[in-house]
């Protein structure tokens, strides 16, 4: 519920919204109903390189986005560094909130982390991966 001043008098008008019915750039943080979108960062790193969200540009608003550090197989472990880069292609640290194992602000990922980001308006993510160690490949997926 929000209210306005009603332009012709002292009154206030009273508007009830409904959630649902906030879409994208209407004030709804995240963009309203939106169904969340599946992303993959990285298909398959088999050497240590550099990812990025988005692949080219960057978020045109703040944007949240869960991470799931992943791999080909159950041997293969890697470490993953996490990056905001801003308009003036410049690196900082990125910590995000790592929700399993047990929650904490990190700054670097492990194989089988999930973790959460907030890349703000006119940034990207950077993730930079180690080689893949114990065979098989590393896999980074998102969720916006």
């Amino acid at each position: 519920m929000y209210t306005q001043p009603h332009p012709e008098s002292d009154a206030t008008k009273v508007f009830v919204v409904n959630a649902n019915d906030i879409g994208p750039g209407e004030g709804g943080g995240s963009g309203g109903t939106a169904d969340p979108e599946i992303i993959t960062i990285l298909g398959a790193g088999a050497a240590a390189n550099t990812a990025n969200y988005p692949a080219s540009g960057s978020v045109k608003r703040s944007t949240d986005i869960t991470v799931t550090y992943g791999s080909s197989t159950a041997a293969t472990t890697g470490t993953f560094t996490t990056f905001l880069v801003d308009v003036n292609d410049r690196e900082s640290v990125l910590p995000g909130i790592r929700n399993n194992i047990s929650i904490a602000q990190v700054t670097s990922a492990n194989v089988g982390d999930v973790v959460d980001y907030t890349i703000p308006a006119g940034c990207k993510l950077r993730i930079k991966y180690s080689a893949p160690s114990g065979g098989g490949t590393l896999s980074i997926k998102g969720v916006v």
